[in-house]
C-alpha cells in the first residue's frame, strides 16, 4: 500500500503545481491512504476537498479528470500490488 500512497501523492503534488488544487494536509493524507480508483470519483473528492463544487465546475472536473486518467493506471497497478491481485 506504500506503493499506491506514494503515487498518489505525485498525482497530488502535480494537480497542485498545475492546477492549483493544494489540499489540506488531512485531506492529502486521506486520499493517498485510500484513494479512489476510479477517475470520475477521484476528480470529484478533489474538487470536494477543495471547496469545489465538481457538478457546477464540470470545466475544472474534466482538467483533474484528464490528469488522474494519465496516471491510473499506475494508480490502480500499484494497488493490485499491494492487495497482492
Amino acid at each position: 500500500m506504500h506503493e499506491l500512497a506514494g503515487r498518489v501523492g505525485r498525482l497530488l503534488d502535480e494537480l497542485c503545481i498545475e492546477l492549483g488544487f493544494c489540499l489540506a494536509p488531512s485531506d492529502r493524507d486521506r486520499l493517498c491512504l485510500d484513494p479512489p480508483l476510479d477517475a470520475d470519483v477521484f476528480a470529484s473528492a478533489v474538487l470536494v476537498a477543495e471547496g469545489v463544487d465538481p457538478h457546477s465546475h464540470g470545466d475544472l472536473w474534466l482538467k483533474v479528470k484528464e490528469r488522474v486518467i494519465n496516471r491510473s493506471s499506475g494508480i490502480a497497478s500499484a494497488f493490485r500490488s499491494a492487495d497482492g491481485g
